[in-house]
């Protein structure tokens, strides 16, 4: 358990977040990806992802979850607080937009689902005031932040209950995408002590860097 601390909702104290984080370690085979998609390309390959509107040209489509390869992009820990970035990459040719939440639904090892509050952000960010429509050009991605807490509801002394897989279903889909709840940054999976809330997606430049993938 990463010893607590006080949890500034700040920018600037941040920088704690990535010496708390440490390096990320290894994760289980296939974890932090969506179970349909195969691995992610580097982000620093990819063009960014856009909140401007469009000013000509055809209306962009709702970006569909066949076409997104959903997987924690960064993790991270403050004190009590753990949580990550879900990634939204677009895989296809073509344009598409995110805008709002994503539905999120954390699975324990037993089966027992526990939905996210939706926030619009979280002592990890992002950095905005309301939700964006972010518009994904091919190859590029888009973010939200999940967190939730290594201490208080069902977590006493000893072994920590966790999550192990959460359930991604993109703003304006209907089908969902199961990634693994495994953090690299804090070498363990997900704490099932509360509940976690989640971000609306935003462009990756909205994000504070945040521990490793």
């Amino acid at each position: 358990m990463v010893a607590s601390l006080k949890i500034p909702r700040r920018a600037a104290v941040l920088v704690a977040i990535l010496s708390l984080a440490g390096c990320g370690a290894s994760s289980p085979a296939g974890s932090g990806q969506s179970s349909e998609s195969a691995g992610s390309a580097p982000a620093s390959s990819a063009p960014a992802a856009s909140s401007a509107p469009a000013t000509s040209g055809p209306a962009v489509a709702v970006c569909l979850t066949s076409q997104l390869q959903i997987t924690v992009t960064r993790s991270g820990a403050a004190g009590p607080a753990v949580g990550g970035y879900l990634g939204f990459r677009n895989t296809a040719t073509a344009p598409c937009r995110l805008a709002g939440w994503p539905s999120l639904v954390a699975v324990t090892g037993t089966g027992s689902a526990i939905p996210a509050k939706h926030v619009i952000t979280t002592a990890f960010g992002p950095d905005v005031q309301a939700a964006p429509q972010v518009t994904l050009a091919p190859g590029s991605l888009g973010e939200a932040v999940f967190t939730g807490g290594q201490a208080g509801g069902s977590c006493g002394s000893g072994t920590l209950p966790t999550y192990r897989t959460l359930r991604v279903t993109p703003p304006g889909n209907a089908r969902s995408a199961t990634v693994s709840a495994w953090l690299n940054a804090v070498n363990a999976y997900l704490p099932a002590c509360i509940a976690i809330s989640v971000s609306p997606v935003v462009p990756s430049a909205s994000l504070y860097p945040l521990g490793s993938s």
